[in-house]
């Protein structure tokens, strides 16, 4: 077998609890792993008969071995929990080389479980981080003196993707002197004030190096109780939002109307290309457009476009917010600087029938970020 052959097939790997016993079958096939770029290792349980070990990781792990996957570039871990320090070692070692970290619902036994930024900052090569915590065990608070002192975030981390309980992730990366290179920054579900602080304070740490910026700000938690959103936007705003993001080229933002605009008025940055805003009518019809069309002749946003991503069940709203949009925006639609889409790219014909779709749940517009590492 020629070793492209054998590059693409065997680029990569994954563990799961279902396929824990391949993790030992690697010792019998080293030959294979200095091909390996990508590694997943996940925990299938729902799909799992009752009788498979909880802590099956503990006993799959030690048959990876990490010193000779030097191809490795990408590692993905999802809801993973282990009780052996050597499984958290383990991992470590996998870090050493990669540029992009996928970390999904880690299990924390204990409010300062920080193993997510052990690994990070084993990873020194490391470009792009992205992380999601749904299970909100402990309040998302950071206790600096429980991580070690030799820590220390890479130097190379320029992409970060955070998403559900986050805010130490953010407080901990400013903490340990990351330096701010960081260009691209997603943040989702920012649904508390604590959370906002912390956005805003990474968002001016990282100050002219940050050029993508996409926030979203939720209007209801992960119990679907209503958010008052103005509360936590408005602490975003009060502490100074994207004042010090001096050189901002792109912002993709979900928010209540009222806050769309306090958040734009505090654009300094000339360099501004792009607004992108996700909006349902009933949002959009809150919104006030002469006041956005302002911003948008004069300032920061003079030579920016504005794209507008619509959500509905149905598409005769979206047409009618179209229109509106556009009435009072004519001067930008003039200039090619106005656009408006329908959430996940789904058609604006009249005879589109309603297809679900309820929100404007997050769609990066920016590239996937994964892609040079697979």
């Amino acid at each position: 077998m020629g070793s492209s052959v054998r590059m693409h097939q065997f680029r990569t790997f994954f563990l799961s609890r279902h396929g824990w016993d391949t993790g030992r079958s690697l010792n019998a096939l080293p030959p294979v792993l200095p091909y390996v770029r990508h590694v997943e290792i996940y925990d299938d349980y729902l799909s799992q008969p009752v009788h498979t070990p909880h802590h099956w990781l503990d006993d799959a792990l030690p048959g990876i071995q990490p010193h000779l996957l030097v191809a490795l570039r990408s590692l993905s871990l999802s809801d993973l929990c282990w009780q052996d320090q050597q499984s958290q070692n383990i991992i470590r070692d996998l870090c050493k080389h990669i540029q992009c970290l996928s970390i999904s619902n880690l299990t924390r036994t204990h409010p300062s479980d920080y193993s997510a930024l052990n690994f990070v900052s084993a990873a020194q090569t490391l470009e792009v981080f992205k992380y999601v915590d749904e299970e909100v065990l402990y309040h998302d608070a950071f206790y600096p003196h429980e991580v070690p002192a030799n820590w220390q975030m890479p130097h190379s981390l320029h992409s970060l993707d955070l998403d559900g309980s986050f805010s130490y992730i953010l407080a901990a990366l400013r903490h340990c002197n990351s330096p701010p290179h960081v260009h691209t920054l997603t943040v989702n579900a920012i649904n508390d004030a604590i959370a906002a602080l912390n956005v805003v304070q990474y968002i001016q740490y990282c100050g002219a190096s940050l050029h993508y910026l996409n926030l979203w700000f939720m209007t209801h938690d992960e119990h679907w109780h209503k958010v008052n959103e103005q509360a936590v936007a408005g602490q975003f705003c009060r502490h100074g939002g994207l004042s010090r993001s001096t050189s901002l080229q792109t912002l993709q933002l979900d928010a209540e109307a009222m806050d769309i605009l306090a958040i734009l008025q505090q654009i300094t940055s000339t360099a501004m290309k792009k607004v992108v805003l996700w909006i349902t009518p009933p949002t959009l019809g809150l919104l006030d457009l002469n006041q956005l069309a302002t911003l948008f002749q004069s300032g920061p946003l003079s030579r920016a476009s504005l794209e507008v991503i619509g959500a509905d069940d149905n598409v005769l709203p979206l047409i009618e917010a179209r229109a509106v949009l556009y009435e009072h925006l004519d001067f930008l639609r003039a200039k090619g600087q106005l656009q408006f889409k329908r959430a996940q790219g789904l058609s604006m014909d009249p005879s589109t029938p309603s297809l679900g779709v309820h929100s404007a749940a997050q769609e990066s517009q920016f590239p996937d970020l994964t892609l040079p590492y697979k």
